[in-house]
């Protein structure tokens, strides 16, 4: 099995509430190893969410743009910033934004994926 389907195999247990320790920290060491990759740790993060984020309207990986990424439900917008390395979720349902987290840190842990992801469920 390559990588790629190893990671999602971890990642539906997640998704299906049917995970162990194991599998959280195998995407735990995953998101470490990526962390080094400036060339492709943004993109991983972006497939973490894409996987998890119900009813995506409309999404975004920007490789030329500093490996920046966006992703936006009918109330949410999600974007990350690869050159600066922050991560922020607007509420958009008003039609302006407003902040409801940002993270001015790479993200190197999947708890504060899981983090966004509760807000996000929540909206």
């Amino acid at each position: 099995m390559d990588r790629f389907n190893l990671i999602i195999n971890h990642l539906e247990r997640i998704k299906s509430n049917t995970a162990n320790n194991e599998d959280y920290k195998f995407i735990e060491d995953i998101i470490k190893i990526e962390a080094a990759n400036y060339n492709t740790f943004s993109k991983l993060i972006y497939d973490i969410f894409l996987f998890f984020v119900q009813d995506v309207k409309d999404s975004n990986y920007t490789f030329e743009a500093y490996k920046s990424w966006y992703i936006k439900t009918k109330e949410l917008e999600m974007f990350w910033d690869g050159r600066d390395s922050y991560l922020i979720l607007w509420d958009i349902s008003t039609g302006d934004r407003k902040t409801l987290k940002i993270e001015n840190s790479d993200i190197t842990n999947f708890k504060l994926i899981e983090e966004y992801l509760e807000i996000i469920s929540k909206n």
